[in-house]
């Protein structure tokens, strides 16, 4: 580049983030390692179920994990799901689990016979 040319670089394309686990199927239900938690009564299971990454602009893409909420009797059935920074899962505390089920966002699924999560 020639002194005082002043083009904008080319984004560089990054290989996505290796997964350390395949992905969950829901036909077997949640994993061995999925969390449990008590909350208003309903006993939940909670796992990372998918990671990715998300964003726009020139800082680059952030990564991100989906995280699924199940009931225990029903693990093959998830019904919430919230994202959150890669790598947080398993340092948040049961009340940080709880705030993030409250705001987590419905499971659509074709066949919803079971009401709303909440």
């Amino acid at each position: 580049m020639r002194n005082g040319d002043r083009r904008p670089r080319q984004a560089r394309k990054r290989p996505p983030p290796q997964t350390t686990r395949p992905p969950v199927d829901l036909a077997r239900g949640a994993p061995a390692d999925a969390r449990r938690l008590e909350d208003e009564g309903i006993e939940w299971l909670i796992w990372v179920a998918g990671r990715g990454l998300g964003g726009t602009g020139e800082r680059g893409l952030a990564r991100v994990e989906a995280i699924h909420f199940a009931h225990a009797d029903r693990p093959d059935r998830p019904l919430l799901e919230a994202l959150i920074g890669h790598g947080r899962f398993e340092g948040l505390y049961p009340e940080e689990l709880r705030r993030l089920r409250a705001r987590a966002r419905p499971i659509e699924t074709q066949a919803d016979d079971a009401g709303p999560p909440r």
